[in-house]
């Protein structure tokens, strides 16, 4: 990695705490997009029937968009789960009884506007 400030002063060393344009994995939306295009793109992990929650806990990108299709996804989701139709996930089924979710705003970092709830409403 180049750098002019290496240049400026050579006798010291430069430390990164921070790199620029990794919102692709260092968020939790660019990482869930990153894994998504990964598993439906790459032969080893179609062929091995891979999916994003192998990797992550179950993760939902919702917009404000009516009729958002990841929205849908997640209500019918979480209907399943309080229905009790949660053994076959991957998390266990003590975690899953109470059907509670995290709300994490996109645009914030730092556990800045999270919120935690159990009803659609």
């Amino acid at each position: 990695m180049f750098d002019r400030r290496a240049q400026e002063i050579p006798k010291r060393p430069i430390i990164y705490n921070h790199f620029e344009n990794i919102h692709i994995i260092s968020t939790k939306t660019g990482l869930l997009e990153t894994l998504r295009e990964y598993y439906n793109t790459c032969k080893e992990a179609i062929e091995a029937k891979y999916k994003v929650q192998d990797t992550l806990p179950m993760a939902y990108i919702i917009t404000s968009i009516p009729g958002d299709h990841e929205f849908n996804e997640f209500k019918k989701k979480f209907k399943q789960i309080d229905r009790g139709y949660y053994l076959n996930e991957r998390m266990g089924p003590k975690h899953m009884q109470q059907n509670f979710w995290l709300l994490k705003p996109s645009n914030l970092n730092q556990g800045k506007g999270i919120e935690i709830f159990n009803s659609l409403k």
